[in-house]
């Protein structure tokens, strides 16, 4: 038996290693992942994480086999019940869940990206920390009654002005956004702000379960 619990140790040791020279990050430990929920798909909620794979801005598969949305059980709650009133809404759409925990790792890999650049104001320092870290921040859209993305007039992660929410009445005016577009916008607001989230001007995409001050009072970020 000690064998083989040396054996899975340094299988694990070996994971570890090649994941790091791989740019992957290693899925969090049990130990690690407590105090946080995986919230599952079904009943008007998918989950598409990014970052685990290599459809964002990136271009690389930052989480590895770290591809699950964890958040803390009352963010968890709160998107369950934005669902809900979602589907009051329109019967038959769905959230989908774009990213949600982030360790702190890959958010340092994210800033490396952007600093120095214009996209710098859309990712938060690591020396700050981002709500995701602490599993309290969520980055999501829509879905229609086929499983379609819903337009929103940008991709999710597009870094530019299009993509703030205080501008989308003057982009409206100069043809940048559709009226459709910005409906669908404020579709995923009003849901969201129901269910208690806070948005974030910068990005349609990112709701907050809490400000900062508390969410750092509370609780510590995932490394």
């Amino acid at each position: 038996m000690r064998g083989g619990r040396e054996t899975g140790l340094a299988l694990l040791a070996l994971f570890v290693s090649v994941a790091a020279r791989a740019g992957m990050t290693p899925f969090p430990s049990a130990a690690e992942l407590s105090g946080y929920v995986e919230v599952s798909t079904g009943a008007g909620i998918a989950v598409d994480l990014k970052y685990s794979g290599v459809d964002n801005f990136t271009g690389e598969d930052l989480y590895g086999d770290f591809n699950d949305c964890y958040l803390r059980p009352e963010a968890a709650e709160m998107i369950r019940r934005a669902a809900a009133f979602l589907q009051d809404e329109r019967p038959g759409w769905s959230l989908v869940l774009y990213d949600c925990l982030r360790p702190l790792s890959v958010q340092r890999r994210l800033w490396a990206k952007v600093k120095g650049t214009a996209r710098e104001p859309f990712v938060a320092d690591p020396k700050k920390k981002s709500m995701h870290n602490y599993g309290l921040a969520v980055d999501l859209s829509l879905l229609d009654e086929e499983g379609r993305p819903v337009d929103m007039g940008t991709p999710y992660d597009y870094f530019s002005y299009r993509s703030e929410t205080l501008r989308e009445g003057s982009l409206v005016r100069r043809g940048k956004l559709t009226p459709g577009q910005v409906e669908n916008r404020r579709l995923l607001r009003k849901v969201m702000r129901q269910a208690g989230f806070l948005r974030v001007p910068f990005e349609w995409w990112h709701f907050n379960a809490m400000t900062r001050r508390r969410a750092q009072r509370l609780y510590r970020p995932l490394k």
